[in-house]
């Protein structure tokens, strides 16, 4: 027999299409289901049913996991005090924000993170990510400059420890062939005592307000590793890739390396499976990738939604624009002024047939019933592309799962911090509709 498990709300894939969607609903199964939530409190196993808001995936939690902290949200204009007021209550609690920017930014690598994503090889879509490269502290970092640092970061918190023969083994270590290993050239007590003079002078420079590049020179002029490992940094030249990147602080580095022995901060699609006592949801918008974390707000505030169904009206637009560009041979995001001229019969063909068969679903009515009113009043390119823009529909759904699942991570505690002035039009429906979820509401 074989069980296929997994998460809807953690596939958050824009290139996925829902083409399986028919197959794997043949594996769902009330006598196979994972109903009893081990994790997180009744409060917030509650929250957690009334976002998800369909009964095939109601979730029950154990009588004994404590329910008596009633999870908030926080109205605010200042988002930065409120999260501050509450990390001073929590200093444990996990913060988790949309957007990466923000992440580093709390963690004192701002710089080096925006950097590093205007290199080529890391930029959006491509096999590794900025976080790739910062968060990976071990063999498999995909780096090879940051798989340095990390591996001298190691070497020098060992050298603290006073854990001399571990040194002795990295320094030997023939697969990794990065430190010169004339430094174990000990004869006599002169040359342990210039060896541990040399590591503290390393450790004591790795420590000061320097520069990446400059700590690299350090290195190398000292001789500590093998000049094959770094000439390639050391070229000062615009065309060296690195260039920006190693003029960074090592202070920022240093923060990393902090924050991955004591990890406080994540993105909510970034904490993966594990959960935590404490949990506070920073909500933000984001553009790459797209997250419409407000327009999220607004949709769930002002109806009674489903993600199933909502999962499903956006595959089956998607269907719909996809199977209309492969009959008329024409990519939708290209067609300029004079393509919807020459197609603007069967383009306005295509509008009527959608408005025909979404009738009355509150997902196309949100979406694209007032963009459909202004094509209406003024039929032009423009508006005829925002009636066929799946955009905003993915980053909404793709809103909905980070929110539950950031809320997901709690076991409990657990805190939301919203932007009062991106819900002020529809701030009385918001709390509302808040507080029937089983949030209580700060302002």
């Amino acid at each position: 027999m074989l069980f296929l498990c997994g998460d809807k709300m953690q596939q958050i894939y824009k290139s996925y299409d829902g083409s399986f969607e028919d197959y794997l609903s043949l594996f769902n199964s009330e006598t196979y289901s994972l109903k009893m939530n081990y994790r997180s409190s009744k409060n917030i196993v509650k929250i957690l049913n009334n976002i998800y808001n369909d009964s095939l995936f109601t979730q029950k939690c154990p009588d004994e996991i404590d329910d008596s902290n009633v999870p908030q949200i926080y109205i605010t204009n200042d988002i930065g005090t409120v999260l501050n007021d509450i990390e001073v209550q929590y200093p444990e609690i996990l913060k988790l924000y949309i957007y990466n920017k923000e992440r580093f930014e709390n963690i004192g690598a701002k710089n080096l993170y925006e950097k590093i994503s205007n290199m080529e090889k890391y930029s959006f879509g491509r096999k590794y990510s900025p976080v790739d490269v910062l968060l990976k502290n071990d063999l498999d970092n995909p780096d090879p400059l940051f798989k340095l640092l990390f591996e001298i970061h190691n070497f020098l918190k060992i050298y603290k420890l006073k854990q001399y023969g571990l040194l002795i083994q990295k320094i030997n270590n023939k697969k990794q062939k990065i430190y010169n290993k004339d430094l174990l050239k000990i004869n006599k007590h002169e040359d342990k005592k210039h060896f541990r003079n040399l590591i503290e002078e390393i450790y004591r420079k790795y420590n000061e307000n320097t520069t990446i590049i400059d700590f690299l020179k350090f290195l190398n002029d000292k001789k500590f590793v093998l000049n094959q490992i770094i000439e390639n940094y050391l070229e000062d030249t615009d065309e060296n890739e690195y260039f920006d990147v190693l003029n960074q602080k090592l202070e920022e580095f240093r923060n990393i390396c902090q924050y991955l022995e004591t990890p406080k901060i994540s993105t909510q699609h970034g904490v993966k499976g594990e959960g935590h006592n404490e949990v506070v949801f920073i909500a933000e918008d984001s553009g790459n990738p797209s997250v419409k974390m407000y327009n999220f707000f607004e949709l769930i505030s002002k109806n009674n939604i489903c993600y199933s169904e909502f999962e499903k009206f956006y595959y089956d637009y998607v269907k719909d624009i996809k199977k209309f560009e492969s009959s008329m041979q024409i990519n939708f995001s290209e067609v300029k002024k004079n393509e919807y001229e020459k197609y603007k019969n069967s383009f306005e063909e295509l509008i009527k047939n959608l408005q025909l068969k979404y009738d009355g679903n509150i997902y196309y009515n949100f979406f694209f019933l007032n963009v459909l009113n202004l094509y209406n009043s003024k039929p032009n390119v423009t508006n005829f592309k925002e009636l066929i823009k799946i955009n905003t529909v993915f980053g909404t759904l793709t809103a909905y799962k980070l929110f539950y699942v950031g809320c997901s991570r709690a076991k409990k505690i657990l805190k939301v911090i919203v932007n009062y002035s991106q819900i002020n039009k529809f701030h009385n429906e918001f709390k509302t509709k808040m507080n029937n979820l089983g949030f209580h509401v700060v302002e």
